[in-house]
């Protein structure tokens, strides 16, 4: 096994480190320099992001498109916080709750995209709360009307994901 330079070559090999103290420094700096540009960019383009309409507007639904004016592209719902997807899409500058202003009060926005101010918020987003409960529900009753039809095999209904997720968003 000594005399297989493969095995040895794959194993044991030694190298140096690829980066100089300059190199690293350069490479400190390029990033700096991109996320302070990234940074400002996305300050610049504050209020730019828009939701999309729906091309087909035969019931009023929420967006299911976002315009992303930092990153110039449009996005799926599935891609942004779960605010998005409630019947009670965020407002940053105003609370959630009494739709009063964050940016006098003591406030803060939470990972799903809602916003509260301290004495608003009752320990959970009433909004999202309420989006997951409904999909939940639905979910178990499909569930449960498929048990009791007896069928082994998955109906179109079961396989239309897309279908759901525009029907959660409704309310």
């Amino acid at each position: 096994m000594n005399h297989d330079p493969t095995f040895k070559n794959t194993y044991c090999k030694t190298r140096r480190y690829p980066y100089t103290k300059k190199t690293l420094n350069f490479l400190y700096n390029k990033t700096a320099l991109f996320l302070v540009q990234h940074f400002q960019s996305i300050f610049y383009n504050r209020g730019k992001s828009i939701p999309k309409p729906n091309k087909n507007n035969k019931k009023k639904k929420l967006p299911t498109t976002y315009y992303l004016a930092t990153l110039e592209k449009d996005v799926d719902l599935r891609h942004l916080p779960t605010a998005y997807s409630t019947a009670h899409p965020p407002r940053p500058e105003l609370c959630d709750s009494c739709r009063c202003s964050l940016v006098d009060e003591n406030g803060m926005v939470f990972v799903c995209g809602h916003g509260y101010h301290n004495n608003c918020y009752n320990g959970k987003c009433k909004h999202c709360e309420k989006f997951y409960k409904k999909g939940i529900f639905k979910n178990v009753q499909k569930f449960l009307t498929r048990i009791e039809k007896g069928a082994d095999t998955l109906t179109e209904e079961d396989l239309d994901d897309d279908n759901d997720d525009e029907e959660n968003v409704e309310e």
